[in-house]
């Protein structure tokens, strides 16, 4: 492939007793001129490999496919309609709308170009005060700006922030996570704000917590998810007055604030019940743990309403205060997922949420709690998906026995003649489940487009995620993180086995975790794959640690200063584990400003696969602007269109 010439250098570093010989951590430094260099001819390198091809023109075909103008879910207070709105450029705009869902103006603008925003929520006492959560180009964490409209005023802003809430006296509180690197853990406090210019500290968590996470409570207090890992957490209620109390003490387990009503608090767990119970504060069940996976709930005037994930589908039911069944909602798809579920705002009847599926457009639906109806509210898409392409739900047996499930999306009258070009797609960690969705952010393409075109698509759902709630989490984290890399392998071999398709037909994508899946697979079994895509990846998880988020992946991955941690996390790191090998075509991707997942783990994992691949080619883009994402605007665009014709290359599809 003639690559762009890569040096070593002598770097070695003493893990415990462990000698890391790391020929490439040059690399690590993307500010130094040398390492700017080296990235300037990786691009051009990349850009040679497109060069003859149709990038612009796809390019322009994926952005004309993409609703010019999507809407998040509206907050109405003060007779406005505070809405983001999510533009074809790929960035989050805040507007206020009226009553007739007219836009009358856009809010912040001028914050615009020095800030990513994806949330706006206004005072509940003032209406002239907004808060934007957003990014900081370059940032690893996210930011809060306390914003007035009217004189276009910013009244404060904090970095490093994790969540943030209005309570109803007006006051904004905010979480951040300061992370000691060094030391390998972060500084977790919990800020009061208010209009005053009062910035009060009400509560510290332990040195030992990955980070916390706030929700509005009755009495202007808030509750406080102190995490201990990402599936794990203390709940405590915070008062106004700055007293802490612990509901939960140091248990083991998830607990989520559904709400409170008449006086009683509602907490979601998984404390003796991996799918999930509701209990009331004091300990008393309400819903008992079923066979399905309860996914979030909210407290309204009737009752409890739940969403559950049934083998990674959603369902939606109100139950009474008693616990007793009062309803099902009927939802768009039996095979397609909603987002959370929140309580109704103040005088409203009604529970907004996303739903999609393989087949269904992201569309704004509203459940209506006086009689249960579930009712569209907005949809930006106007695709007309063919009759003929269907979602089939199957569960392969893993190695170990454990049934894992997969969406199949394909046409009703697809051949199984062991030829069909498949794309498979999956994540496996941090608690997050894979369910149905419309369209797959990291390639710029949905499943049915896929289909449409002659393949087979299939979704993954394999341990480390929740479908099956925090024993599938805690299955693929840790010590078992490899069972996401082995259920991702045995979903290929069923398919294989099936007759679906055969070796060297299977491309596979993903990113972030999901592009350490990638990497990780590369690695381990290169003799299935015809074509990789690995955006933005972990792929260095034993530096990682010193990596500006590494204390909270730590609870992920694991602490590499643990020797026997160690030893299992070298036995599956990417870039510990290339050698010469006859490797599929891979396609690496990252961004200069991502300190979520640094780019120095897509560039060390490139230069190592460029020494030692005997296959296919190893091509890294690496994007100026974009954080922990495809590039923003034409060069998203760009990038998902690079990334279809790699696999169009060597699929033939």
């Amino acid at each position: 492939m003639n690559y762009p010439s890569t040096r070593k250098c002598d770097f070695t570093e003493m893990i415990g007793t462990y000698e890391n010989k790391d020929p490439y951590q040059w690399l690590e430094d993307r500010h130094d001129p040398e390492v700017l260099a080296w990235v300037a001819e990786q691009n051009k390198h990349t850009d040679g490999w497109f060069e003859g091809k149709p990038v612009q023109e796809l390019a322009a075909k994926l952005k004309a496919r993409v609703p010019q103008v999507e809407y998040g879910v509206p907050v109405e207070k003060h007779g406005r309609i505070y809405i983001m709105r999510h533009d074809v450029s790929g960035k989050f705009i805040p507007v206020l709308m009226d009553q007739d869902r007219n836009e009358i103006a856009t809010v912040g603008e001028e914050l615009l170009d020095n800030i990513n925003l994806f949330d706006m929520q206004p005072s509940p006492t003032n209406e002239k005060l907004v808060c934007f959560r957003g990014m900081l180009k370059g940032a690893h964490m996210g930011s809060v700006i306390v914003y007035n409209i009217e004189s276009k005023e910013v009244l404060c802003q904090y970095d490093d922030i994790i969540s943030f809430v209005w309570t109803e006296d007006g006051a904004m509180w905010y979480s951040q996570t300061l992370p000691n690197r060094a030391e390998g853990y972060n500084d977790n406090p919990v800020y009061r704000w208010t209009e005053d210019g009062e910035n009060k500290l009400m509560y510290s968590a332990p040195r030992n917590r990955a980070f916390v996470t706030i929700d509005a409570a009755p009495d202007n207090s808030v509750m406080a998810n102190s995490k201990f890992s990402f599936g794990q957490n203390e709940l405590l209620h915070i008062s106004k007055d700055g007293t802490v109390t612990s509901l939960t003490g140091e248990l083991r387990a998830s607990h989520v604030y559904c709400g409170s009503h008449d006086g009683k608090h509602y907490i979601l767990t998984d404390n003796g019940a991996s799918l999930g119970k509701i209990i009331e504060a004091n300990g008393e069940t309400i819903i008992p743990e079923g066979n399905r996976m309860i996914t979030s709930a909210a407290v309204c005037s009737r009752g409890i309403l739940v969403s559950f994930m049934e083998d990674v589908c959603s369902r939606l039911e109100l139950y009474g205060f008693d616990g007793q069944l009062l309803e099902c909602a009927e939802l768009p798809d039996a095979c397609g997922s909603m987002s959370d579920i929140s309580a109704p705002a103040a005088g409203s009847h009604l529970v907004y949420f996303t739903f999609q599926s393989f087949t269904i457009a992201p569309s704004l639906y509203a459940w209506d709690e006086r009689d249960g109806s579930v009712k569209k509210v907005y949809s930006a898409y106007s695709d007309v998906i063919p009759d003929d392409i269907v979602t089939t739900e199957v569960f392969v047996t893993a190695r170990d026995g454990e049934k894992i499930p997969a969406f199949i999306v394909h046409k009703k009258d697809v051949q199984l003649n062991g030829d069909n070009p498949v794309l498979m797609y999956g994540y496996g960690g941090y608690n997050l489940a894979m369910t149905p969705s419309y369209r797959n952010g990291f390639i710029g393409l949905s499943g049915w487009e896929w289909v449409e075109k002659g393949g087979v698509y299939v979704n993954c759902n394999m341990r480390g995620g929740n479908e099956y709630g925090s024993r599938w989490h805690e299955a693929g984290m840790l010590k078992t993180k490899k069972n996401a890399f082995q259920d991702f392998i045995d979903i290929a071999e069923w398919m294989i086995a099936n007759n679906w398709t055969k070796k060297g037909r299977i491309a596979i994508c993903g990113g972030s975790n999901g592009g350490l899946l990638m990497t990780a697979l590369t690695t381990m079994r290169p003799d299935l794959w015809g074509a990789v895509i690995a955006s933005v990846p972990h792929t260095d998880i034993v530096r990682f640690m010193y990596d500006p988020a590494g204390p909270r992946y730590i609870t992920e991955y694991g602490n590499p200063r643990e020797a026997d941690m160690l030893e299992y996390l070298l036995s599956y790191s990417p870039y510990h584990n290339v050698r010469a090998e006859n490797y599929p075509p891979i396609y690496i991707q990252t961004c200069e400003p991502d300190n979520n997942v640094p780019p120095y783990h897509a560039k060390k994992f490139a230069a190592k696969m460029q020494e030692y691949t005997q296959g296919g080619p190893a091509v890294l883009r690496v994007l100026a602007e974009g954080g922990h994402s495809r590039g923003v605007g034409d060069t998203m665009y760009r990038t998902f269109a690079e990334m279809q014709l790699f696999i169009k290359e060597y699929l033939g599809i």
